[in-house]
């Protein structure tokens, strides 16, 4: 099975957060950290990849039977940390 790249973007978020950009980035690296923590067991994610990220976070799913349950989880996350599913793209792509 191809591995699929679920990409989380916060352009809207990051747009909005223009005058705040500091607590934008944390907030981004704490929710990576907490989807890291859910789905740590199933390698698809780096606890490195998550503390760097920016504007973005992306994971690789190994096969694309696991993509539902891997973006239930990661909307369960976003709403814990108060991100509006609006303003945040979450998009699916094999991975190349």
């Amino acid at each position: 099975m191809t591995p699929q790249k679920i990409r989380i973007t916060f352009e809207e978020y990051a747009s909005a957060s223009a005058g705040h950009p500091t607590e934008l980035l944390h907030r981004i690296r704490n929710l990576g950290e907490d989807i890291w923590r859910a789905i740590r067991g199933q390698r698809i994610a780096t606890l490195e990849n998550m503390d760097t990220a920016v504007d973005s976070l992306d994971l690789v799913v190994p096969s694309a039977g696991k993509v539902r349950r891997v973006v239930k989880i990661i909307e369960g996350c976003l709403a814990e940390h108060n991100f509006e599913a609006a303003q945040v793209e979450i998009s699916v792509a094999p991975d190349s």
